[in-house]
């Protein structure tokens, strides 16, 4: 339980391999790591001639300079980076990312490969996860920033639910600096880029939507109740639901006149009734009276454009581009997760979806 603002809503509302193919070496260092790396991308980096020769190592440094700053930066166990870096797949993994890099030189793909790499270190195990990590760094180069903010809009949206919007100003907050950050980014994208999601394997598009307003309200629906006058709710034998069982009750939201139940979704309440051993035919009229108390859609929307001024022109791009209709697969989960990281500085942990 979580009081704010007076509200009170349940938040829980180091064998050598030839031609630098792969290098190993034993008890390594950060600056071994480097060393190592140099190595593995040196044949790579004599392809170049003239300018272009001249480019390329400086964005190999770069890349080589983000990768081993972010680890330092986790303060990652150089033995465990060792046991990682030793391993052929890592090579391979790592020779990949710094070539899209070196190839296209940009600054998103370098925080999101390197980001990448630093997962895929602490998933040294054969996995879905290890899989998918993998084929992101063949993926990512594919896609422009306007790709990776699709992606993360629909993960953001389809793929999780945040357990710390626990009231009003958390949520829309979330909505301003979140959900609509990412649609500043996206707003002009085509059907033409839908379809390239599902070329590159990060999604695939359903025949059925997503809806926006169904979905905010599914998840959050405690922060969108219209509530009750105490005289008007349900009764249960001589004595209103909330005279019975006050302690399920905080006052409206959005009408401090009335009361509304302090759960942040349904789902809450049902494990709290149980909890509370709330016999079979009172739980039936506590939850009528929870959907009852709901906001209607239109009320959702309503509530939604008096709050944001882009809310329209982001539900009609929602319902109308085909995002709505993309269902990620666990590559497009991974850049999307990622690249929602980077703009909001949220942590993502990928084995929530990926395990």
């Amino acid at each position: 339980m979580k009081k704010e603002n007076n509200t009170e809503i349940n938040e829980n509302l180091g064998v050598s391999v030839t031609e630098n193919k792969g290098v190993i070496v034993t008890g390594m260092t950060y600056s071994d790591t480097k060393e190592l790396c140099l190595d593995l991308i040196k044949n790579e980096l004599d392809l170049y001639k003239s300018e272009a020769a001249e480019l390329a190592n400086k964005r190999n440094n770069e890349f080589l300079n983000a990768f081993i700053e972010l680890l330092d930066s986790k303060k990652m166990d150089t033995s465990k980076v060792k046991e990682c870096m030793v391993d052929p797949s890592m090579q391979i993994d790592y020779l990949e990312a710094a070539k899209s890099y070196v190839k296209y030189g940009n600054a998103d793909l370098l925080y999101v490969l390197s980001e990448i790499l630093s997962k895929r270190i602490d998933e040294p195990n054969y996995s879905l996860l290890q899989v998918s990590l993998s084929e992101a760094i063949r993926v990512a180069p594919l896609l422009t920033e306007k790709h990776m903010a699709m992606l993360g809009l629909n993960f953001l949206i389809r793929h999780t639910k945040r357990q710390d919007l626990v009231n009003l100003p958390k949520f829309n907050k979330y909505f301003k600096e979140c959900i609509l950050k990412l649609y500043e980014i996206v707003k002009n994208s085509s059907h033409a880029d839908v379809q390239h999601l599902n070329y590159s394997r990060c999604a695939v598009t359903n025949a059925f939507s997503t809806d926006f307003a169904d979905s905010c309200q599914n998840q959050y629906c405690g922060l969108f109740m219209k509530g009750n006058d105490l005289e008007k709710i349900e009764k249960i034998d001589d004595s209103s639901c909330f005279e019975k069982y006050p302690s399920l009750f905080i006052n409206c939201l959005h009408d401090p006149k009335k009361v509304q139940f302090r759960f942040i979704d349904k789902e809450l309440l049902e494990k709290e009734l149980i909890n509370m051993q709330v016999v079979e035919k009172d739980k039936k009229i506590l939850l009528k009276e929870f959907e009852k108390e709901k906001f209607s859609k239109k009320e959702f929307n309503d509530y939604m454009d008096s709050n944001f001024s882009e809310y329209k022109e982001f539900i009609k791009y929602w319902n109308d581009s085909g995002i709505s209709n993309l269902n990620l697969s666990s590559v497009g989960i991974v850049i999307g997760g990622l690249y929602v990281s980077r703009k909001t500085a949220d942590i993502i942990d990928l084995k929530i979806w990926i395990n």
